[in-house]
C-alpha cells in the first residue's frame, strides 16, 4: 500500500508541477524510478523509510537544492550525488554510514550538512572546501578526530560534534569566528559535562578552557616522557658504575688492586705520600661507615664532612681537602686506630708486590669492613664514570642527577642510606679529590 501511496504523490506532483516531494515514513525499501521523471524538483523529503541504496540516477534532479533521507539504512553515498552543483542541504542522519565521498567538496553551495548518528569514524579532510557550509551536525558518530581544514569553513554558525571519541580539536577551528552554536558534550575532552551544556552558545570561552586543558595534558605528557627518559637514563648510568664496580671484587672483607704512582720524579718520599693518600681514603670511608652504624657518640668524627659536603655545591677542593685533613687528624689523635683491630675493625693496607718500570706499581691488599671497602670502590668509581660517560653538570640552581643515580646504585647494593641523607652527596665530594694514584683494578 506504502508504494501506491507513494506512485500516486508521485503522479500527482507531475500534473501540478510542484517543485517539492513528500514521500516520508512510507516503508519504502527503495526509491520509486518514477522520481527520477521530476527533473525539476528542488526538495526531496525520504526520511522514516527503509531505503538502502541511493541510485546514480539522483543525479538527473539537476535542481534539486534539498535532499532528506535521513532514518534509513543507508551504508554509503554514491558518487553521483556530488554532481547535484545546487545542492544546498543534504540531511543523511539516522543512517548506517561508515564514510562521506571523499570529494565532497564539489558540493561546493552546500549550506547544510547533517550526518548526525551514523557509523562515521573521520571525515573527508576536504571538507574544508565546502566553503559556504553554515550548519554541521557529525554527532553521534564514531570521529576521533575533527578535519584539520574545518578552520576554512568561515560561514560555520552551528557546529554539533556531540558523542564522539574527539580527544582534542584541530588548531584552525578558533578560526571559526561566526561560530554560535558548539555542542561538544560526550566527548574524551577532560571538562565536565555541564560545561559544555552552559557554554554551547559561547563558543570563545569552550574554545579558552579546551586549550587550557589540553595545555596542562601536554605538559603533563611532557613530564611523564621526561621521567621515563630520566628513569632510562638513571638505569644505564647505574649500569655504567656498577661495571665499574666489578673490577674491584670485595672477599672476605678484603680488596685487591693495583695502583701506580703518576707522579715524578719517582722519589721515595712521593712513593710514600701516595700510599698515604691510599689509606687516608680508606679511613675516611670506615669513619663514614662507623657514623651511619650510629657509633657517633663514641666516633662520629665523620659527621661534620659530611655536613660540610651535603647540600653544599659549592664546596671548594681547597675546603674539602682542609676537612679530610681534620678528619684524619683525629682519628690518629682519639687513639681509635690504636686500639684492638678485630673489635673495632681498624682499616690496614698490606702492599703485596711492587714492580718499577715505566712506572711504579704497588700491588696491595685493603682491609676492612666490607661497607667501608664498598663506600672506597664508590669513590673511585665515580670518579672514572664521571670522566669516561662525559657526564653532563647540572645548572647551579637544580640538584644533581648523579646523587639520585649514587643514592639507587647504593641502596640496589643492599646500602640502605636514607637514614643519613648525606651519604651521597659526600661521595661525590670525595670522589673529585685529586690523587696521587691511578688505580689499575684487580691484580
Amino acid at each position: 500500500m506504502s508504494i501506491d501511496n507513494a506512485l500516486s504523490v508521485i503522479q500527482s506532483i507531475k500534473s501540478t508541477q510542484q517543485k517539492e516531494v513528500h514521500l516520508n515514513f512510507q516503508e519504502l525499501a527503495e526509491i520509486p524510478d518514477s522520481v527520477w521523471e521530476l527533473t525539476e524538483i528542488t526538495h526531496l523529503f525520504l526520511t522514516g523509510n527503509k531505503i538502502e541504496n541511493i541510485p546514480d540516477n539522483i543525479q538527473l534532479l539537476t535542481q534539486l537544492q534539498y535532499l532528506d533521507i535521513s532514518a534509513n539504512k543507508l551504508t554509503h553515498l554514491p558518487d553521483s550525488i556530488l554532481n547535484l552543483e545546487k545542492l544546498n542541504t543534504l540531511d543523511i542522519s539516522s543512517n548506517l554510514l561508515t564514510h562521506l565521498p571523499d570529494n565532497i567538496h564539489l558540493l561546493r553551495n552546500l549550506t547544510t550538512l547533517d550526518c548526525f548518528d551514523n557509523c562515521l569514524t573521520a571525515l573527508p579532510e576536504n571538507l574544508g572546501d565546502c566553503l559556504n557550509l553554515s550548519t554541521l551536525r557529525m554527532g553521534r558518530n564514531e570521529l576521533t578526530c575533527l578535519p584539520k581544514s574545518i578552520g576554512k569553513l568561515s560561514y560555520l554558525d552551528t557546529l554539533d560534534a556531540s558523542y564522539n571519541e574527539i580527544e582534542k580539536l584541530p588548531p584552525g577551528i578558533r578560526a571559526l569566528t561566526k561560530l554560535e552554536n558548539l555542542d561538544l558534550a560526550g566527548n574524551k575532552i577532560d571538562l565536565p559535562f555541564s560545561f559544555f551544556e552552559k557554554y554551547q552558545y559561547d563558543p570563545n570561552i569552550l574554545f579558552d578552557k579546551i586549550r587550557e586543558i589540553e595545555y596542562k595534558k601536554s605538559h603533563t605528557q611532557l613530564d611523564q616522557y621526561r621521567r621515563k627518559k630520566a628513569t632510562q637514563s638513571t638505569e644505564n648510568h647505574i649500569c655504567a658504575i656498577d661495571k665499574l664496580l666489578k673490577e674491584f671484587p670485595i672477599v672476605n672483607n678484603q680488596l685487591h688492586i693495583k695502583i701506580t704512582h703518576t707522579s715524578k720524579p719517582k722519589t721515595l718520599h712521593n712513593t710514600a705520600h701516595f700510599l698515604e693518600s691510599l689509606n687516608n681514603d680508606l679511613l675516611i670511608v670506615w669513619s663514614i661507615t662507623h657514623s651511619i652504624q650510629g657509633i657517633t657518640d663514641k666516633h662520629g668524627h665523620a659527621s661534620q664532612l659530611m655536613s660540610r659536603c651535603y647540600g653544599n655545591k659549592n664546596l671548594s677542593m681547597e675546603d674539602l681537602e682542609s676537612e679530610c685533613g681534620i678528619l684524619i687528624h683525629s682519628l690518629h689523635s682519639s687513639g681509635i686506630l690504636s686500639l684492638d683491630q678485630q673489635q673495632h675493625d681498624t682499616p690496614h693496607t698490606k702492599i703485596t708486590n711492587c714492580q718499577l718500570d715505566q712506572h711504579f706499581t704497588v700491588s696491595c691488599q685493603l682491609s676492612s669492613s666490607r661497607r667501608a671497602l664498598l663506600y672506597l670502590a664508590y669513590l673511585w668509581a665515580i670518579n672514572s664514570f664521571t670522566k669516561n660517560s662525559q657526564f653532563q653538570s647540572p645548572h647551579k640552581q637544580k640538584k644533581d642527577p648523579l646523587l639520585n643515580i649514587i643514592t639507587t646504585s647504593l641502596e640496589e647494593h643492599g646500602l640502605i642510606i636514607r637514614n643519613d641523607p648525606r651519604i651521597p652527596a659526600t661521595l661525590l665530594h670525595l670522589s673529585k679529590r685529586l690523587r696521587p694514584y691511578l688505580i689499575k683494578g684487580h691484580s
